[in-house]
């Protein structure tokens, strides 16, 4: 006989403990360690503190408020009463805000600490070519309409792996969704996975556009070199969320859809 789904309880993280802040970037570790991404970034030295290290600078510059979101997925401990397990997270930048677009967010990031952990020229690297060059291909990707600085951008979403495929990324990105749509306002992502380009057209995104990056060590010689990682620009438009079957569903909202699934709205 097989055993009840658990009840996942969604909400937004505002000021996490220690606890919750290791078993988020936890969940990120496992979900982004092995891409591309990660991996230029830190210099092909993926050892679980300088990926926890980099995953800490997204969380703490959206835990500002006015600059962006974290909501985590959490369900109830079988075995400790009263208490919930992080098993999903997700990290926005609302509009206005971009990633360590400002010395607040620098600061919140804790951005001066990584930036001695990577290495002056590695560091370098992350704010005076990746930055400006995904800024670039954002503004190329969106020639028209409210610009990318002007919309909600969905940054990291991660679900344990024993926990996908049960609704539990839709319930997280839901809550934030709803409200961009509300407002009219574009929500936008970026993947560096070919394999999620397909997963996100699949509920409803576009792509519109897609960019090469080069590691620190090609710059300067591009053309004699593989990039290191392609991203892919990802828009969901709010009609889709009227239409689109992963959305629709007998005209049921994601946390209509399961009632084992109970959300907090901020």
């Amino acid at each position: 006989m097989s055993s009840p789904a658990p009840k996942i309880h969604v909400r937004r993280m505002l000021d996490p403990t220690p606890e919750e802040l290791t078993a988020v970037l936890r969940i990120m570790r496992l979900a982004f360690s092995r891409s591309p991404f990660f991996s230029t970034v830190l210099g092909g030295d993926l050892a679980p503190e300088r990926v926890d290290a980099f995953n800490r600078c997204f969380v703490g510059a959206a835990l500002l408020e006015g600059e962006g979101e974290v909501w985590v997925a959490e369900v109830d401990q079988t075995d400790a009463p009263g208490g919930r397990e992080i098993v999903g997270e997700v990290v926005w930048f609302v509009p206005g805000s971009e990633f360590l677009g400002n010395a607040r967010q620098r600061e919140g990031a804790w951005w001066t600490e990584f930036s001695a952990l990577l290495g002056e020229q590695q560091a370098a690297w992350f704010t005076d070519y990746y930055l400006p060059r995904m800024d670039a291909f954002w503004t190329r990707c969106l020639p028209t309409g409210p610009s990318h600085m002007q919309s909600y951008e969905l940054s990291k979403l991660a679900v344990l792996p024993e926990y996908s495929a049960q609704g539990v990324a839709s319930a997280l990105v839901w809550p934030v969704l709803e409200r961009a749509v509300r407002a009219g306002a574009r929500v936008l992502g970026e993947t560096t996975s070919e394999r999620n380009v397909q997963m996100y057209r699949r509920v409803g995104a576009r792509g519109v556009g897609e960019e090469s990056f080069y590691p620190l060590e090609a710059l300067g010689k591009e053309a004699e070199c593989e990039p290191a990682f392609r991203v892919w620009a990802l828009e969901l438009t709010p009609g889709q969320l009227e239409v689109n079957d992963h959305w629709t569903k007998g005209n049921k909202r994601p946390d209509e859809l399961a009632p084992e699934i109970i959300r907090a709205s901020l």
